[in-house]
């Protein structure tokens, strides 16, 4: 199934040095691009190579978030950070090997950031490392986090999130679809 509407507003959450934005970036579908990451040599490597070829209103920003292993100097912590766009007007939220780095109240944060954005058809797609030891249902740290996906989608849930769609597994990550939970 495809989750890209026309006109979409996209937002990447830890776009990287542009992984999914180089294939959207000439998408007729794609309206508007914000992808940001704490990563600042990949913000200036997708500025460079992917922006200039976009067809579409396409922005890659660099946020100084804190990540003792991505980026241990940043001044933001995740859990404080807004993400870059309006309430209920994004289309697709991408988070692809996201929440695999992220400690589970940085999680927390950024699933009830990704329901703010979303517009109520919204989807975000998003991936997980899914095979924590048995009986921890969050564990690991910043370079690699393993959860329970059943934990994962009540976390999902008390935030506004549902799921919509189990992709399975997908390059050793289980990929799922969550959308907003209707009122």
């Amino acid at each position: 199934a495809s989750y890209l509407p026309s006109e979409s507003n996209v937002l990447d959450i830890g776009c990287g040095c542009a992984k999914v934005a180089r294939f959207l970036a000439v998408d007729p579908r794609v309206s508007s691009y914000v992808g940001f990451d704490p990563i600042k040599s990949a913000i200036e490597w997708s500025q460079r190579f992917v922006l200039p070829r976009s067809i579409g209103s396409f922005r890659f920003e660099h946020v100084d978030i804190y990540s003792a292993e991505y980026n241990p100097e940043g001044k933001v912590r995740a859990v404080d950070y807004r993400f870059p766009a309006r309430d209920g007007d994004i289309d697709i939220a991408i988070a692809s090997s996201l929440f695999t780095h992220l400690l589970e109240p940085d999680a927390r944060h950024y699933l009830a950031e990704s329901a703010r954005v979303l517009k109520p058809s919204g989807r975000l797609l998003l991936s997980l490392h899914d095979e924590p030891p048995v009986g921890v249902p969050y564990s690991g740290d910043e370079a690699r986090i393993d959860v329970d996906v059943s934990y994962f989608l009540e976390i999902a849930e008390r935030v506004g999130l549902r799921l919509v769609d189990d992709l399975g597994s997908l390059c050793g990550q289980r990929a799922v679809v969550l959308g907003r939970k209707v009122a």
